[in-house]
């Protein structure tokens, strides 16, 4: 029996942002989610302050209220939530006041990212801290594709832990899709026990990012075990969709080998 999952974060809306192109493309989207195990799905189109996706709630709304219709129309058994990944920049702060942003459906949270290499995290921790300030729950996207140093990622997120926020990864990272470097944080922050969801960020209907949650699922069984598995995968998403707090999987052991192989990464670097 598949494991019913849910994922968080996924752009499977057409004519939004940079996820599926089109219907035809995001039916496959769905199809392969609900094959894979996912029955509730967060659709999070890109909120880009001035930038290339820069979406109204409206718009928001109205594309994922097309795809949930795609999903009944084809009596899919899976059902479509709406959100937004919000992007921290110079603008987002007056968006933020002025409401122009989508928490995840029926949570108080909101999905935040920004740009790769920013030279003053400062500046974002600012904006973090002005949203959440504000009485929002702060979920970081993909923390594992912003930094360029194991160092400098785990100093932002102990950081980000402290202040409260929640830590979401991607199955992608995980599964060795992009760098090397992407792979090693997403291994090292799962095993600090840093993780509280792991999600797809899927964009495509076919190819590495899909929709699916299984397949990563059953690789972090094997690394970090059932029981923090079925936190990240099963009892979190059910707090997050019930307002309840988020929990943190317990600290796994670095091998002797990865022990080694990391101070070796941070001497070469």
């Amino acid at each position: 029996m598949k494991m019913e999952l849910s994922d968080f974060h996924s752009h499977g809306c057409w004519n939004i942002d940079d996820g599926v192109k089109d219907e035809s493309e995001a039916l496959i989207f769905l199809t392969t989610a609900v094959d894979s195990g996912i029955t509730k799905l967060f659709c999070t189109p890109h909120m880009i302050p001035n930038g290339k996706y820069d979406n109204s709630v409206e718009q928001v709304v109205d594309a994922v209220d097309r795809l949930k219709a795609l999903a009944l129309r084809h009596e899919l058994p899976i059902s479509v939530y709406k959100g937004s990944e919000f992007y921290l920049n110079e603008s987002s702060l007056n968006r933020f006041l002025e409401g122009n942003y989508v928490l995840l459906e029926s949570t108080n949270v909101l999905l935040v990212e920004y740009a790769k290499n920013v030279s003053n995290i400062r500046e974002i921790n600012d904006r973090i801290f002005e949203i959440a300030n504000s009485g929002i729950q702060i979920m970081i996207a993909h923390p594992e594709r912003y930094f360029s140093t194991e160092k400098e990622m785990m100093e932002s997120v102990k950081d980000w832990l402290s202040s409260g926020y929640y830590i979401q990864i991607n199955r992608s990272s995980l599964l060795g899709m992009h760098s090397k470097l992407i792979t090693s944080l997403s291994w090292r922050l799962l095993k600090e026990g840093y993780v509280h969801i792991i999600c797809s960020d899927a964009h495509t209907g076919e190819g590495n990012r899909i929709c699916r949650l299984d397949d990563v699922a059953e690789r972090v069984t094997q690394k970090i075990g059932r029981a923090n598995s079925e936190l990240i995968f099963i009892e979190n998403p059910r707090r997050l969709i019930n307002g309840e707090p988020l929990l943190r999987t317990k600290r796994i052991p670095l091998t002797t080998l990865e022990f080694v192989r990391n101070r070796i990464f941070r001497i070469i670097r």
